[in-house]
C-alpha cells in the first residue's frame, strides 16, 4: 500500500506543480483534448479561501508522499484516510464544475482528480 501511495502522491505532486508553474509564470497550459484549460485553471473556482487549488494540491500530495515514506500509526492513519476522502470529494466537485458550470475540460485537472480518488481507494482498501 505505501509504495502505491508514494507513486500516486509523487505523480500528483509533479502534475499540480506543473499546473502551478504554468499559471504562476503566465504560460499557456495547452490541453491536447482540445478544450480550454486556461478557462478552467483561471476560473473563480480555481481558488478556495483565497488559496489557489494548485497550492492546496501540491501540499496535499507532498503530505501523502511523506506519510508513505515515514511510519505513522493510530490516529494519524485515520486522519490521513479522512483527508484523502475530503480530497477525493473536492476533486469530484471540481470535475462537476468543469462539466456542468464551465463546460470546459482540463486534462491535467482531470488527471489530478483521478489521482486523488486513487489515493483514497488505496488507503481505504
Amino acid at each position: 500500500m505505501e509504495l502505491s501511495l508514494l507513486v500516486l502522491a509523487t505523480l500528483g505532486f509533479f502534475l499540480t506543480s506543473y499546473i502551478w508553474y504554468k499559471k504562476a509564470y503566465k504560460q499557456k497550459l495547452v490541453c491536447a483534448i482540445g478544450h480550454d484549460c486556461e478557462k478552467v485553471i483561471n476560473s473563480k473556482y480555481s481558488k478556495i479561501f483565497f488559496i489557489d487549488n494548485t497550492v492546496i494540491g501540491i501540499l496535499y500530495y507532498l503530505f501523502m508522499a511523506l506519510s508513505a515514506i515515514f511510519s505513522f500509526s493510530g490516529l494519524f492513519i485515520t486522519l490521513r484516510a479522512i483527508g484523502s476522502a475530503g480530497a477525493a470529494l473536492f476533486s469530484l466537485y471540481l470535475t462537476y464544475i468543469q462539466l456542468a458550470v464551465l463546460k470546459e475540460w482540463c486534462e491535467y485537472c482531470l488527471a489530478s482528480a483521478l489521482i486523488s480518488i486513487a489515493i483514497f481507494l488505496v488507503l481505504v482498501f
